[in-house]
This record gives C-alpha cells, sequence and structure tokens, in this order.
C-alpha cells in the first residue's frame, strides 16, 4: 500500500505540488490525471526517492521512505518513466538488469528464473534475443515495464506508458497492466492523459489541477464539471455499461 500524506514541492522557488495526499491499494490501478505541468510526474519521482519533498510524508507498507536506502526503494517500487534511451542491449539483458538492484556485480540461478518468469508472464519471450532498436514501440514499453517487474516491486509507478502507441497497442499495454495489478497484488499508479481509457481501467482517480488535488475517488469524480475545470474543456459525460466517456461539447 502507498500513502502519500500532505506532499509538498518547489522547484527554483515556485510551487509546483500543493499538500497533496492520496491513498493506492494493492490490487487497484490508480490513475493520475491533470493537464501539462499539473505535477504528475513531480510526485511519482518524489514515491521514487529521485526528488525529495519539501514537507510531508510518503509511506510503503506504512514505512516512510525517508528511512529506507535509495537502493531499497528500489526493490519496492518499480518506475516507468516517459522516456527511455534504447541503447544496445537484447531484450533479455535489458530485463536481467532489472535483478542488478539485488546483486550488483554476479547475477544468480534465481536472478536468470525470474527473468524468464517475467518474459513469459509479459508475451515477451519470443522476444527475449532481439535488440531493443528492433522492437516496436508497444513491444519496447512492455520490455520497460518487465525490468521494471524483474524488481520484484509492491509498487509499480508508470508515467504516460500509453503515449504515442497505436490504439491496439494502447489497449494491449492497459490489459497487460490491469493483468500486473490483479494477479501479482501490485498497488499501480498511473500518469494517463486519455480520461476514457483511464475510465476503463483504473480504480480510483485523483485529478491534478495547478500542483492540488482537485478531485478523488472512484469513476463518479469523473463529472463534467470537474473535467472542465481540470482540462478547461466543455465536455459531456455519457455511462455506458457502468463506464464513463467523456466527449467534447457539442
Amino acid at each position: 500500500m502507498l500513502k502519500i500524506d500532505n506532499i509538498s514541492f518547489s522547484y527554483n522557488n515556485k510551487k509546483v505540488l500543493k499538500s497533496i495526499s492520496l491513498n493506492a491499494k494493492n490490487t487497484e490501478i490508480t490513475a493520475l490525471l491533470g493537464k501539462n505541468g499539473s505535477g504528475k510526474t513531480t510526485l511519482l519521482k518524489i514515491v521514487n526517492k529521485f526528488l525529495k519533498a519539501d514537507s510531508g510524508q510518503v509511506f510503503i507498507d506504512n514505512k516512510d521512505i525517508n528511512y529506507i536506502r535509495r537502493k531499497d526503494i528500489a526493490k519496492l517500487v518499480g518506475y516507468c518513466p516517459q522516456q527511455t534511451t534504447h541503447v544496445m542491449l537484447t531484450v533479455y539483458e535489458t530485463v536481467l538488469c532489472g535483478r542488478i538492484v539485488y546483486n550488483k556485480y554476479f547475477l544468480s540461478k534465481k536472478d536468470r528464473e525470474i527473468v524468464d518468469k517475467t518474459l513469459e508472464f509479459t508475451g515477451l519471450k519470443d522476444f527475449s534475443h532481439r535488440n531493443l532498436n528492433q522492437l516496436s514501440g508497444g513491444e519496447f514499453q512492455k520490455v520497460i515495464i518487465a525490468r521494471a517487474l524483474a524488481q520484484k516491486p509492491k509498487i509499480l509507478l508508470l508515467d504516460e506508458p500509453i503515449n504515442n502507441l497505436d490504439i491496439k497497442s494502447q489497449y494491449d499495454m492497459m490489459n497487460l497492466i490491469l493483468k500486473i495489478t490483479k494477479e501479482l497484488e501490485i498497488t499501480t499508479v498511473i500518469v494517463l492523459h486519455d480520461i476514457n481509457i483511464a475510465s476503463k481501467y483504473a480504480d480510483r482517480f485523483i485529478i491534478l489541477n495547478n500542483g492540488c488535488v482537485m478531485a478523488s475517488g472512484n469513476q463518479d469524480i469523473l463529472t463534467s464539471e470537474v473535467i472542465e475545470k481540470a482540462f478547461n474543456i466543455k465536455v459531456e459525460v455519457k455511462y455506458i455499461n457502468n463506464n464513463s466517456f467523456i466527449l467534447p461539447a457539442t
């Protein structure tokens, strides 16, 4: 379980996050929504200890991350950033890098077994010997997620994992994330821009606006009033089979 309590953060004396609090639970997908610059990526980096908050606390399973060493955070949190540089590695080698947090100088038989199982679970087994530069965008993103899973994390942080993917690849990716969250009993926090995809897959929603939590809760918070205020656009919200669909107002 992830608990964020009253987190604030500034860049160059400019307040980016203001008293952010949220809870994210095991087996649930929590979607972070909001305009560009609303603080979503910054919040993920604070949870992963890439950035230190000005004030407030982050707890993982009731442990304050201020008292957890950075290298041990990597055993608890798998982080997939927006942009990852392609390097001259194979899929297998890349996922194996996720085990370095446990064995810096020597990778064991157990490490390789975990990588094999991770490749199988994520549907990448047949791609294991391909170079990263031979993959499609969706395949490459799966590899980055698989590398994070090889760390055996309790929490998975995903920053726009479906960005620049075609529509089929977007749904394939979200189905994989749903499978990971439910079957591996992981706490998943995901930054998304497509509210309709978020409403289909997420259990909880946090909408950030100007560095503040404007709304949080289940799908019921996805009202036209909230979305219009957060994104400055007129919309209509329709419900089909208990899923909300957000459309531009006509």
